[in-house]
């Protein structure tokens, strides 16, 4: 399994469920951070990511730190 199929999948399975729909619950920016995901559009996946409520962040913060500063690493070199 590809390294983003784990995190699709981890997130998938964390979360139970996926909304297919356009509002801001938390399934539903699960849902849209997936197919950003599987798009490869990085920077939108944490986007989505980070407007999570906090209680639905807070088993994850630390990825999203360590993808977040991974990216502006990935950035700053190829900038």
């Amino acid at each position: 399994q590809s390294h983003f199929n784990k995190i699709k999948n981890y997130l998938a399975g964390f979360f139970k469920l996926r909304q297919f729909s356009n509002d801001l619950s938390p399934r539903a920016l699960i849902t849209k951070a997936e197919l950003e995901l599987q798009s490869g559009n990085l920077y939108n996946f944490l986007s989505l990511i980070k407007k999570l409520p906090n209680n639905w962040k807070e088993p994850i913060k630390d990825f999203i730190n360590r993808f977040e500063n991974s990216l502006l690493k990935i950035n700053q070199k190829s900038g």
